[in-house]
């Protein structure tokens, strides 16, 4: 554990760091560790609807960290970033 303090890590391995050490001291408090993941997850929802066929289906996924890319040119805010993200295909 010493030798990772000095380990180069991007900003999502950085979060994750944290999110979990935060959660292994929650931990020592049950009421404490279910709200710290009320307050940090997220939820999602993926739907697929076939337009070929009646079929369709529906799937909830939770995360703690969502990943989707930040455009290099044009606008690069995270709200635009995100609103592309989650467009209707």
């Amino acid at each position: 554990e010493g030798h990772e303090q000095y380990m180069q890590h991007d900003a999502h391995e950085l979060n994750r760091i944290l999110i979990d050490r935060l959660f292994e001291e929650l931990k020592k408090s049950p009421a404490l560790e279910r709200e710290g993941k009320t307050l940090l997850r997220g939820g999602m929802e993926a739907f697929i609807r076939c337009l070929d066929v009646d079929f369709s289906s529906c799937r909830h996924e939770s995360f703690f960290d969502l990943s989707f890319p930040v455009p290099m040119r044009g606008s690069t805010d995270v709200e635009s970033a995100l609103k592309e993200y989650t467009k209707e295909e």
